[in-house]
């Protein structure tokens, strides 16, 4: 892939949570500010309550960093106004210089 490719700054966030354990919200911490490219994969819809909810999968790639490569699953990926579940994100041929996230993207 080309650098040029990456038009869209991607804020990779991580959990943590409150100090108030009542409230029951977790916050988000920026952990990397990455520039990266987008594209959509495959979308679809299920019933979910009585409520039809659909579904995206988009995969992102970046140049590798140090910072960056520490995201995991559990993170999430914000990218112009919306919001991506990280799936699955690995280092590309493990030669520490593009890392491709698999996301997936809710919407009511």
């Amino acid at each position: 892939m080309r650098a040029g490719a990456c038009k869209w700054t991607g804020v990779i966030q991580r959990v943590t949570k409150k100090d108030d354990w009542a409230s029951g919200s977790d916050s988000w911490a920026t952990l990397a500010t990455v520039y990266c490219s987008l594209r959509p994969t495959t979308g679809g819809e299920q019933e979910v309550a009585s409520q039809l909810q659909s579904t995206q999968s988009h995969v992102a790639e970046w140049r590798y960093d140090a910072t960056s490569a520490t995201a995991r699953p559990r993170d999430r990926m914000s990218i112009d106004s919306r919001t991506f579940e990280i799936a699955s994100i690995y280092n590309v041929d493990e030669r520490r210089h593009w890392i491709r996230a698999y996301l997936t993207e809710k919407n009511p």
